[in-house]
């Protein structure tokens, strides 16, 4: 057993490659990542104000907040424009800026 080592993938080999996913299914679950992500922030955001200021600054805080305007970067074109999933959108993405 001194030889050379073989590579132990084969042709022919019964593994295969995953699939590839499609740009709109990895645009998806990246979306699906980022709101997963801004709401997590929220969620300790409003839990240390609530730590450092009381539940009824958090609660106003909370009232306060415009949840449309927090996520309005993670807008899909095809929603905005109704070209649908089928559509010949040539727009790229834009993660529109946040208004203070």
């Amino acid at each position: 057993m001194n030889g050379p080592r073989r590579d132990s993938r084969r042709a022919g080999s019964s593994r295969a490659d995953p699939p590839e996913e499609s740009p709109a299914a990895l645009a998806r679950t990246l979306r699906a990542q980022a709101r997963a992500a801004a709401t997590t922030a929220l969620r300790n955001g409003l839990e240390q104000l609530e730590d450092a200021h009381g539940q009824h600054v958090a609660d106003e805080v909370a009232g306060l907040l415009e949840v449309e305007e927090i996520f309005a970067g993670l807008h899909d074109p095809d929603r905005r424009t109704g070209s649908g999933a089928g559509g010949a959108d040539d727009e790229p993405w834009v993660l529109k800026p946040l208004r203070p």
